[in-house]
């Protein structure tokens, strides 16, 4: 399973609401539930998922999958 893969699968956990379209284009805009609280319980999921830490100013930046994608490449590589 790719990084995109097991990253939809996280974004199926986190937001209930699947009224989105899940893609590598998919931001913070397309997801109604995507609010504060969701963007930490994201992350947490993420970082357990993909065994990584982020640091607080890449927190800043992952307001899309494109960006999450990016990030959790460069942490894995």
């Amino acid at each position: 399973m790719n990084t995109l893969q097991r990253l939809e699968l996280v974004f199926e956990d986190t937001f209930i609401n699947d009224s989105y379209l899940f893609s590598i284009e998919t931001t913070q805009e397309d997801i109604e539930e995507w609010d504060s609280l969701n963007q930490v319980r994201l992350l947490m999921a993420i970082e357990q998922e993909f065994n990584i830490k982020f640091a607080l100013d890449e927190m800043e930046k992952l307001t899309g999958v494109a960006a999450i994608t990016e990030i959790i490449s460069n942490k894995l590589n």
